[in-house]
């Protein structure tokens, strides 16, 4: 199993050799030190940690804060901050960049190692949703290339089958009254038959729509398109 790899940010440099150490000791990799913000920029873009413990308070025109706002800009990678006790615009300015925790100086062995895993854990957690909102995009784009199928199919489906039904539908129920005005019994029985008939096709088209709509998963979504719901919900056979 891979170790995580830290970069550290400190500019003091026995702090930093020390942090080094400890992070070691608890069974981490230290990717590398970074003196000064500049330093860190260059040194993540390189090194490509996993994680940074990011000092606040740094010597220079920039300061911890500021590097890892470039950071972020540039790789993402995710920011734990060393800090001693700030004021509150600096704090404010920090949470703003959206940090995965706080270590306080002096730095304990505990402390280092729980919120490393803290921030471990929900670095993975972030990883986990972005993975099923990305499987959840695909899905959603396959439906819609579904629901467009559907649409296609349903509309095909209204002009190339029903119209015709509906038409012979229409000119057996006048061969049926003309039969019935010749008293024709077997004639009217025949007609009434073809009429029943063509009216049966008409609710096996539907149901298979219908069927079709529920498998294509339009129902959970309400997105199927009105030709579809007109063509399902037309019975007017005769």
């Amino acid at each position: 199993m891979n170790k995580t790899r830290i970069l550290v940010v400190e500019d003091e440099a026995v702090a930093a050799m020390n942090l080094e150490t400890k992070l070691v000791q608890l069974g981490y990799e230290c990717a590398g030190i970074a003196f000064s913000g500049a330093e860190a920029i260059k040194k993540a873009a390189e090194t490509v940690p996993d994680l940074i413990l990011m000092d606040i308070k740094l010597k220079g025109e920039m300061d911890g804060i500021e590097a890892a706002i470039q950071i972020k800009e540039s790789n993402n990678t995710p920011i734990v901050y060393l800090t001693a006790f700030s004021d509150d615009a600096t704090l404010f300015r920090a949470q703003n960049t959206a940090p995965y925790g706080y270590l306080v100086k002096p730095v304990r062995d505990t402390a280092i190692r729980s919120t490393i895993e803290i921030a471990l854990e929900k670095i993975r957690l972030e990883k986990g949703l972005l993975i099923s909102l990305e499987k959840q995009r695909a899905l959603e784009e396959q439906l819609s290339r579904s629901n467009r199928a559907l649409e296609q199919f349903a509309s095909i489906t209204s002009h190339d089958l029903k119209q015709p039904l509906r038409m012979l539908s229409t000119h057996l129920s006048l061969l049926q009254r003309k039969g019935t005005e010749r008293s024709d019994p077997e004639l009217e029985r025949l007609l009434q038959v073809s009429v029943d008939g063509a009216r049966k096709v008409g609710e096996l088209i539907d149901d298979f729509l219908l069927n079709l709509r529920k498998e294509q998963g339009a129902e959970s979504r309400g997105g199927v398109h009105p030709a579809v719901t007109e063509t399902c919900s037309d019975k007017n056979f005769g």
